[in-house]
Formats: C-alpha cells, sequence, structure tokens
C-alpha cells in the first residue's frame, strides 16, 4: 500500500511577503479613501466660535428693547447644529445653521421643542419673544462684546459668551 503525501504547492520567491504588502496596501487605501469620504460628507454646520454657552443681553422686536430673564441662555453644538436655550423658566431645543464665515453671514434656527413648566406671564411672554426672534434670524455677524443675530422684521438678539 503506498502512502500519498500531500503535495505542496510551488511557492514563487518571496511569494509570501507579496501577498502580505498586496494586502497592507490594499487596507491602506480603503482606510484613505473612507477618511476622504467621511470628511466630504460632513457639512460645516457653523464656525467653532460659536461653539459653548452665551448668554442673551439684548432682545429688540421691532425697534424696541425687550425685557429679558436674568439666566437666559443660549448654547450651541456645532458638531451636530443642536442648541439649548434656557429662556428664564423653560428649556427648549432645537437646531441651527450659521455660515461659516469669518465675520458674518446667514443663519437659520429651528426650536420644536422644550419643557412645559407653568410660569408667571411676565416670563412667559420674555420666553415667547426670545423664541419668536429666534425663528425669524436669517443673519449673524461678530461684535466686539459678543454675537449679534438679526432678521429683516428688525429682531435683533445679542449674545455674549
Amino acid at each position: 500500500m503506498a502512502l500519498l503525501s500531500p503535495s505542496r504547492p510551488r511557492s514563487t520567491p518571496g511569494g509570501p511577503i507579496v501577498l502580505t504588502v498586496l494586502i497592507l496596501i490594499g487596507l491602506l487605501s480603503a482606510c484613505a479613501a473612507s477618511t476622504d469620504e467621511v470628511a466630504s460628507s460632513t457639512p460645516s454646520v457653523a464656525p467653532r466660535r460659536f461653539d459653548g454657552e452665551y448668554r442673551l443681553i439684548s432682545l429688540t422686536v421691532t425697534g424696541e428693547e425687550q425685557p429679558l430673564p436674568a439666566s437666559a441662555t443660549i448654547e450651541f453644538d456645532t458638531v451636530d447644529g443642536r442648541l439649548v436655550v434656557q429662556a428664564g423658566c423653560n428649556t427648549y431645543f432645537g437646531s441651527f445653521n450659521l455660515a461659516d464665515d469669518e465675520a458674518a453671514g446667514s443663519a437659520s434656527f429651528t426650536v420644536p421643542g422644550g419643557t412645559s413648566t407653568p410660569c408667571p406671564d411676565e416670563v412667559a411672554n420674555q420666553e415667547k419673544a426670545i423664541l419668536m426672534a429666534l425663528a425669524d434670524v436669517t443673519f449673524w455677524r461678530q461684535l466686539p462684546e459678543g454675537i449679534e443675530l438679526s432678521s429683516p422684521t428688525g429682531e435683533l438678539v445679542i449674545l455674549q459668551p
């Protein structure tokens, strides 16, 4: 009875090394392509200087300065394009988009929801004025004291870091 030994495949000089190098090149190429795709598909939501929390220091509606709760703030998250508005009594959340420019540009805000804590009428009216002004904002610009958000109808919000 004859024993058969498995035949060894013929190898070319440097075969395993060449195969390893080709696999590494393929993996590196795939990683580079996916990094480029992620970078090109991630939109720039807003300039980084908007990151963080800002105090509302001024609100003007149709030329008249409006009273503001002392604790009114807007917090921007430029990575996700999200914002949180602490308007005095309630907390509101939404999204924003600011053109990425050095000192000014277009802007839009959406505030679809929030808490519904009962507030005194004065504070409820202040919250309503803040939300209505944000909904109308179409332009932003950098000021020495902070950021100005404005609308075509005259609403003006001044934010300070």
